[in-house]
């Protein structure tokens, strides 16, 4: 798959996850520590802006933040000649679909058509140095778990979340 597939498989399932958010969910926690929906969103925006170069300031509210900046790093990414932006958006949407759609309830893990992917991806690309300024430790897991497990948990998640009461 390549890298601008990859984002955009990441960032479809990031937007399904968008969808399903109102703004009575903007105060549940999330998977990230600390973090409400609210803050999680307005990381997502400001990450992929970051990625794509874009403003956002075209956006209201943080769910139509994120989106617009979803929006803005596809763009990007159609027209870029280097894969790095579509490399970090694949890592950063699919880890951040995940949190939001486990926020949320909604079962619906990365999908394994493309985990294993972003997987190796992150693997290669997230050093120690950037794990411990973005990302917590790797959760420990069976080797043998699913790709969308495994990702979740090198990115520093409890891919068990969503069942902890």
């Amino acid at each position: 798959m390549s890298a601008a597939a990859l984002c955009q498989a990441s960032a479809a399932y990031a937007l399904d996850a968008l969808a399903r958010v109102s703004v009575a969910d903007l105060g549940r926690p999330t998977p990230c520590p600390g973090w409400d929906l609210r803050t999680l969103l307005l990381h997502v925006a400001d990450a992929v802006n970051g990625l794509s170069g874009a403003s956002g300031s075209t956006a209201s509210g943080p769910v139509s933040a994120a989106r617009v900046g979803i929006e803005e790093l596809l763009e990007a990414v159609r027209g870029a000649t280097s894969d790095d932006a579509a490399y970090g958006g694949a890592i950063e949407l699919a880890t951040h679909g995940w949190d939001i759609h486990v926020t949320l309830g909604t079962g619906l893990l990365v999908p394994e058509d493309y985990a294993s992917a972003v997987l190796d991806l992150a693997t290669a690309l997230v050093s120690d140095e950037v794990r411990s300024r973005f990302f917590g430790p790797v959760v420990g897991i069976e080797p043998r778990a699913p790709a969308a497990d495994r990702l979740i948990a090198f990115m520093g998640r409890n891919p068990d979340w969503c069942k902890i009461p």
